[in-house]
Formats: C-alpha cells, structure tokens, sequence
C-alpha cells in the first residue's frame, strides 16, 4: 500500500511540474530614431553604429568614417530606461565583457573616454552605470564588482522605449560636434 501511495504522490508532482511550464518572451528590438528600421544600424558622413542587445548591456561597433580623431567622454553619454530615468553609460571593452553572471574582478575594466582614429572602428559593451556594483567577499573581505540587473527593465507583455545618447568630440571636451540620440522600441510578448 505504501509503494501504490508513493507512485500516485510521484505521479501528483510529476503532473504538477509538467502543467507548470514558465512563460517564456519574446524580445523584438527595433531602431526607431535616427531612423526606423528592424536593423540597428546608423550611418552619416561622420560615423558608422551598429547595435546589438544582450541582457547586461548593448553590443556597439562604432565607424569614424572621417579624416579626423573623434572623442567620447563615456560619463557625458546617457542611457534612458523606458521610466524615463536617464543615467551615465559605462563603456567596457568587448574581451573584458563578463560571458556569464555579470562578474568583472576586483578592478573592473571599463573606460571613461575613447579615441577613435580616422577609418577605425572600435566595439565594445556600453552598460548603464546603476547596474555596476560594489560586493564584499564573505569568504576574505575582498572587494569585487558584478554587473547586476538587466536593461529590459521587467519582461512584462508590451511595447517599451529605451535610448542613448551619445556625445562625439573632435580632441577635446570643448569641441563638441553631435549628440547622436538612438531610440529603440523593445517589445516583449508572452509565448505560450
């Protein structure tokens, strides 16, 4: 009687678990300002952007299409949540980009300004600058740093707009030539 009452419990939460299957979402991101297109893609005489979204941040390959140096001073440039919450970005170079659980070290690698010579290209991860935290090791003391969050914000049913700004200087801070403004449409809908 006992072995009949085990396998009917098994058999309960097996059913139990198998009913209960998560949601799962589908993520569409779409550029709809400097122009609207499902490519992330912008280009002018100046430079060449291309983006891609990952959870912890935004992939970015950045084209100075000119014969002159161009600057970015990362601490100027801003990410918008879809609250309407703007916030600095942190610029992390590509190999430094935590693969798995947002883990930088205990000195994360991240720059406060770029150089991009005439006809080069650069890509890297730009991060919103409150998703960066400071953790103390429980183990020995040590201070390390994470990448905690997402920018989706919450994965709620529905249409959001995030964007960046993103300020380019020839040489110095007082040479300011354009703010680039990127707005991107992430919609998010419930597959069953």
């Amino acid at each position: 009687m006992k072995k009949v009452l085990t396998i009917i419990f098994l058999l309960f939460i097996l059913l139990f678990f198998v009913g209960c299957n998560a949601p799962t979402y589908k993520v569409n991101i779409s550029m709809l300002y400097p122009i609207e297109s499902k490519f992330l893609y912008y280009e002018d005489d100046l430079i060449k952007v291309s983006f891609g979204v990952v959870n912890k941040g935004i992939y970015c390959i950045l084209e100075n299409k000119s014969v002159y140096e161009l600057k970015i001073y990362w601490n100027k440039a801003l990410f918008t949540y879809p609250s309407g919450k703007s916030i600095s970005l942190i610029c992390i170079n590509e190999k430094d980009f935590p693969s798995f659980g947002g883990y930088l070290g205990s000195e994360p690698k991240y720059f406060t300004e770029s150089t991009i010579l005439p006809f080069y290209k650069m890509s890297v991860y730009l991060v919103p600058s409150d998703m960066l935290r400071k953790n103390r090791s429980t183990y020995d003391h040590s201070i390390y740093y994470t990448l905690e969050g997402d920018i989706y914000s919450k994965f709620e049913p529905g249409e959001k707009h995030v964007s960046l700004k993103i300020p380019i200087y020839y040489g110095n801070r007082n040479n300011l030539i354009k703010i680039y403004s990127f707005v991107f449409r992430i919609a998010v809908t419930l597959e069953k």
